[in-house]
């Protein structure tokens, strides 16, 4: 139980230190950028849970994923003033944060798979899939021709 907390709070620990490295990705170089990265990131990142279990893969997970993790809430924001502008912020991330409900049928997904398989794997992978069909998405935006300061002044 105390190594499963311990885990949790290392995770933990990372997507922090995860949310100012995204945040300063997203301010020299461009908040489409850091999505980009961040999405193929979480996608990499995360197969590293369906290696054999050990101690070393659980650090690598940890390190890993948590660091990547961490950064959605940093440059979801981000994304959207970047796409839309200051103007029109809280206009878009409105209808925008109603696909985050879309992440509540993730632990639905888990539970499913479970169930289903005895184990996480099959969601998991299903997750990997959707991270990479997410960067893909991404790539296919063009830049605005925005610069980053110009994103920030006021």
């Amino acid at each position: 139980l105390y190594h499963a907390m311990a885990c949790m709070c290392l995770t933990a620990l990372f997507a922090a230190v995860g949310k100012f490295s995204w945040g300063w990705l997203c301010d020299r170089a461009t908040p489409l950028v850091a999505a980009r990265a961040l999405f193929l990131c979480n996608a990499v990142f995360l197969t590293c849970i369906l290696l054999p279990p050990g101690p070393a893969s659980i650090v690598v997970f940890i390190v890993c994923y948590g660091s990547a993790m961490g950064g959605f809430w940093t440059v979801f924001p981000a994304i959207i003033a970047h796409v839309y502008g200051r103007e029109r912020f809280t206009y878009a991330y409105k209808y925008l944060a109603l696909f985050l409900a879309i992440k509540a049928l993730g632990y639905t997904l888990m539970g499913v798979s479970s169930s289903t398989f005895g184990c996480y794997n099959p969601a998991y992978i299903l997750m990997i899939g959707l991270l990479s069909a997410s960067f893909l998405v991404l790539c296919v935006f063009k830049e605005t021709g925005q610069t980053p300061q110009a994103a920030v002044t006021v």
